[in-house]
């Protein structure tokens, strides 16, 4: 749910702030949708870097950049993310990604992406959130459950999902995630766009 605005919005903050001559990066890439959108919108003079451990997927991501980024300068990684070096950054792209770091290894992560931030720099990361309290979960997770039927799921297709996703997507309270960048070194973060029980956040790092 609001995946689609995310990825159009995601322009909006890389026009606002990319700076030019620095880098980007999007971890966690997939098929690029993230990069392309920012890209489009940031400083011609920034390069751009997608990261992701498929190389099938990086494979297509590929394709799709070839065909659509003809300007800024881009290169794809196949690696883990705790392991990527971010540099003279402006802009990190963590889309839905964290919720797959095991949760001891998160707080480094972000330290090092806070780390490679110029003064200025933001990190948009977007999550599945676990929500406070019981009951209020349950009504956010019965809403997702008809979202997905309306959008064509089976039932058969939901369970298997639930199944893969069960011991892989750890999902972590709004507060959790707050308190966490703050501890890796931004300065602030806000919730700027949410649907459900999903969220993107931006993280600044002033200097």
């Amino acid at each position: 749910p609001g995946y689609g605005d995310t990825i159009a919005m995601a322009a909006s903050v890389a026009a606002r702030f990319g700076q030019p001559m620095t880098r980007g990066y999007d971890l966690g890439c997939s098929l690029g949708s993230t990069l392309l959108s920012m890209a489009s919108a940031a400083p011609a003079s920034m390069t751009w870097t997608g990261v992701d451990t498929s190389q099938a997927m990086l494979s297509r991501c590929h394709d799709r950049l070839t065909r659509r980024l003809r300007g800024p300068k881009w290169a794809l990684r196949c690696e883990e993310i705790q392991r990527t070096s971010v540099e003279d950054a402006s802009l990190v792209a963590l889309n839905f990604t964290l919720q797959f770091v095991p949760v001891d290894q998160r707080l480094e992560l972000l330290e090092r992406i806070a780390q490679g931030l110029v003064p200025g720099g933001v990190l948009m990361m977007s999550e599945k959130l676990l929500l406070d309290e019981q009951r209020a979960q349950g009504v956010i997770s019965e809403l997702h459950l008809d979202f997905k039927r309306r959008n064509g799921y089976s039932e058969l297709e939901i369970s298997q999902k639930r199944t893969a996703l069960e011991d892989t997507l750890i999902p972590e309270t709004e507060s959790t995630h707050h308190e966490r960048l703050q501890r890796a070194g931004f300065q602030w973060s806000v919730t700027w766009m949410r649907s459900l029980n999903f969220a993107s956040i931006l993280a600044f790092r002033d200097g």
